[in-house]
């Protein structure tokens, strides 16, 4: 009996190609650069600013602290994911790919030559604050064309595979940079770390952006046969079209999104190492709870991607939707005990769930938009849904330890209503989409007739 029509495996599953694998190999780099440069800053924030650029006590030091930290994001993310993703239906993938990556990576470089505070005042925490803003605008701009160009380079067998694979950048960049960070501190003295350590770490992503000049070639040959609309035409910018025409489906796709933001934000690593650490668990044996989380997705999210590619996107999606909400319940019930060895099971599964979740999602969203519109309504929803996401997650999460005595109870409930959105989404995405999905995803114009002006 044949699955659905959302199964995407053909009976024989081709290897990919030279350009393929460079394509994707570029994609994984722009993300692993671009969630560097995030998590360096979240990381220096917490390290190095404090002391340098935003001192505590001073007038103006909360509010460019919440600003540089939390306002920077929810602002420039969603603006970034409507530049970048008209860039990219606009001129092609690289282009907007090669950009957002610079200025991401020049933002971050630029950041190790402020001055401190002690030397120009509040001057520095303004600069700051505003290389924040223009690294989250670049940053905003690379998952979309990565992910889409991966996509968009292979064959219909191997598309959930190709599309997983960018997202791990995540978990890469993100170790590095807290690697980076952490071998500067155990190598140099601490007066040697603040006043210069801190800053090769900064410096670090303008070196990677060489490898542009490497995949350039093969990025520009694999976009070629993409027909992009031209100057004129009806969908000369991509967002109005996707407003217009598509935004039934880019709610749906928000809503996809919104379940994997929301989870992450709710179940985090923030919120379980202390939980851990409360059971009287060591910090050591805790880490180690840890780095098999992160083993756990970094591994798990390709093999989604694939497992996708056989059984079809939405069996995948649903199963970590249903992980995902196991854990979240179970984190919640255990809440009065100290189980360490339940904890930390709990995690690994909820990490799982995370990855069920993630490593099936480009290839089952970049389907339902045209190409004249794809990095636009993948950007944007994903950015769209990350705002509340970060927002109502720390909101709650304080506030269960102010209002709730340290209950997750809020958390949980908030965070079991979106899965809920989000499984339903699916079952919308893979609705709407039809049998012939993944011919959606082959180079094509947008049929809509233009409207008479």
């Amino acid at each position: 009996m044949p699955l659905p029509w959302s199964r995407v495996m053909t009976d024989q599953m081709p290897p990919f190609g030279v350009k393929a694998r460079r394509a994707i190999l570029t994609g994984v780099l722009s993300t692993s650069v671009a969630w560097y440069c995030h998590f360096l800053y979240m990381a220096a924030a917490v390290v190095v600013f404090g002391h340098l650029f935003l001192p505590y006590g001073h007038p103006w030091s909360a509010g460019l602290t919440t600003v540089a930290v939390y306002g920077t994001g929810i602002a420039a993310r969603p603006l970034g994911a409507v530049i970048f993703g008209n860039l990219a239906d606009l001129t092609g993938r690289y282009p907007a790919l090669a950009v957002s990556v610079c200025l991401t990576a020049a933002a971050t470089g630029l950041m190790a030559f402020l001055p401190s505070w002690r030397q120009i005042g509040v001057s520095t925490g303004i600069l700051l604050v505003v290389l924040r803003l223009v690294q989250e605008l670049g940053s905003s701009g690379v998952s979309g064309s990565a992910t889409v160009c991966a996509l968009e380079s292979v064959s219909p067998g191997r598309r959930g595979l190709a599309g997983s694979l960018p997202q791990i950048g995540v978990i890469c960049g993100g170790a590095i940079a807290f690697g980076v960070l952490a071998l500067l501190w155990s190598l140099l003295p601490a007066p040697a770390f603040y006043t210069w350590g801190w800053r090769i770490a900064f410096l670090a992503p303008v070196i990677l952006l060489c490898i542009w000049w490497w995949a350039k070639e093969s990025i520009n040959e694999a976009q070629a046969s993409i027909t992009l609309p031209a100057v004129g035409a009806s969908i000369y910018w991509p967002l109005r079209s996707l407003v217009l025409r598509h935004r039934r489906r880019l709610l749906i796709a928000t809503g996809v999104a919104l379940g994997t933001e929301i989870a992450f934000s709710a179940m985090s690593i923030g919120y379980f190492h202390p939980r851990l650490l409360a059971t009287g668990m060591s910090q050591s044996a805790s880490l180690i709870v840890v780095v098999a989380g992160l083993v756990v997705f970094l591994t798990g999210v390709p093999l989604c991607g694939a497992l996708s590619d056989w059984c079809g996107r939405q069996h995948v999606m649903l199963s970590g939707v249903i992980l995902t909400t196991a854990c979240t319940a179970a984190s919640s019930v255990l809440q009065r005990y100290s189980d360490a060895h339940l904890l930390s099971i709990i995690f690994l599964m909820s990490m799982a769930g995370f990855a069920a979740l993630v490593g099936p999602q480009p290839a089952l969203l970049a389907p339902l938009f045209p190409t004249s519109v794809r990095v636009s309504a993948i950007g944007l929803s994903s950015s769209c849904a990350a705002v509340p996401a970060g927002l109502l997650g720390a909101t709650l999460t304080t506030s269960t330890l102010t209002t709730w005595s340290g209950s997750k109870q809020p958390v949980t409930v908030y965070a079991l209503v979106f899965l809920l959105v989000s499984a339903v989404a699916v079952l919308l995405a893979v609705r709407v989409q039809g049998p012939r999905a993944e011919a959606l995803l082959e180079p094509q114009p947008d049929p809509t007739p233009s409207p008479r002006p």
